[in-house]
């Protein structure tokens, strides 16, 4: 198993983003950060730059899109929840940016979610 490597810092993404734009190679912007060129891949997906033409990629980073059903945005229609449910869906909704891309694609629990996690507790 691998080790985890340093974590990202803001200014990491800051120069990830300006490499990007400024056209610049992901093997490039890995020597520039002294980082493999996958981790550099992996993290510019993250970003939601991946794939982005050089001049597209923003400078500040891209909000995350909320994820609210459209028929609970009409009045009425709402669902009521108790407390313990708000609490449990928004640990959820928070646990969701810690996913990798693997989980993403094959739809696992976040961490802390699975039914394997839950026995310990």
């Amino acid at each position: 198993m691998k080790r985890p490597g340093r974590p990202f810092t803001p200014a990491d993404d800051d120069a990830i983003r300006r490499g990007r734009r400024a056209g610049h190679t992901y093997n490039r912007i890995a020597q520039d950060l002294g980082r493999g060129k996958g981790i550099i891949t992996k993290r510019a997906i993250r970003l939601g730059i991946w794939g982005m033409k050089p001049e597209c990629v923003p400078l500040e980073p891209i909000p995350p899109e909320p994820r609210v059903e459209a028929h609970l945005l009409e009045p009425g229609n709402r669902v009521k929840t108790t407390r313990e449910q708000e609490i449990d869906r928004q640990r959820r909704i928070e646990a969701t940016h810690r996913r990798t891309l693997t989980q993403e694609v094959f739809g696992d629990p976040p961490p802390g979610f699975s039914a394997l996690d839950r026995r310990g507790k």
